[in-house]
């Protein structure tokens, strides 16, 4: 038999060993981790990076197998570095993916730190805007991360932002032309009906002093943004300080 054939076959068998002995030693290493005495957070790190090293193993294993069927085979080591070729640019993209989609995230979505959204039927607060995910603390505590690649391929809901209302609180003092209930009553109501009102809390009135002549009232007001505080404390004083 040729000399070279046979150098060709033994070449091309330890290609397929080198290559099943890389198949068994990850099934054998994936089959183990939940077998190892450590902690779940431990293990759940050692299968989020088992991949990437597999991935890196297979990489170099290519390189090599290009190497070894050179002086064999220039045929099959073209085709080696091809696929070489085509699988660095796959991890390149892959690794890239999700910052080139928080760059599109970041500038086109009107969301940021301390919104409460609702995404894959998760609710919960942004707590991060990463590079490359988007991390959420759910509202039983739970810590998830999103890739950015996942959320722009979903519809990212931004719920009511309650925790964003912000409040102002004065003092005014009225005349007792009408009893405190009804003048606590009439100031509430006033107050959510002003457009600059927050709708989903409620003002508060509270009564700290009184003489013969007037009430002395501690009044906490809510809206979404500063200016419409002045706006509304104004507005208030306007009406009822003659």
């Amino acid at each position: 038999m040729d000399e070279s054939i046979i150098t060709n076959n033994n070449v091309f068998i330890t290609f397929l060993i080198v290559a099943v002995a890389i198949i068994v030693t990850f099934r054998i290493v994936r089959g183990s981790i939940k077998l190892l005495p450590i902690t779940k957070d431990k293990k759940t790190v050692f299968n989020k990076k088992l991949p990437a090293v597999e991935i890196f193993t297979w990489f170099f294993y290519l390189i090599w197998g290009g190497e070894l069927f050179w002086n064999s085979s220039r045929l099959i080591s073209y085709g080696i570095f091809l696929l070489l070729a085509f699988m660095s640019l796959w991890i390149m993209w892959y690794i890239l993916r999700d910052y080139f989609a928080g760059l599109l995230f970041k500038n086109n979505a009107f969301f940021g730190l301390a919104d409460k959204v609702r995404v894959k039927g998760y609710e919960g607060t942004i707590i991060n805007l990463g590079k490359r995910e988007l991390t959420m603390e759910t509202n039983t505590g739970e810590t998830i991360h999103f890739p950015y690649t996942t959320i722009i391929k979903e519809i990212l809901i931004r719920l009511d932002p309650v925790d964003k209302v912000i409040s102002n609180t004065f003092i005014m003092t009225i005349g007792k032309e009408k009893p405190l209930n009804e003048i606590i009553t009439l100031l509430e109501i006033d107050i959510i009906n002003l457009p600059w009102s927050s709708v989903k809390k409620k003002p508060q009135v509270k009564p700290i002093s009184e003489d013969e002549h007037k009430y002395t009232l501690e009044i906490i007001i809510y809206s979404l943004e500063q200016s419409f505080l002045y706006k509304i404390e104004s507005y208030l004083k306007k009406k009822y300080l003659r």
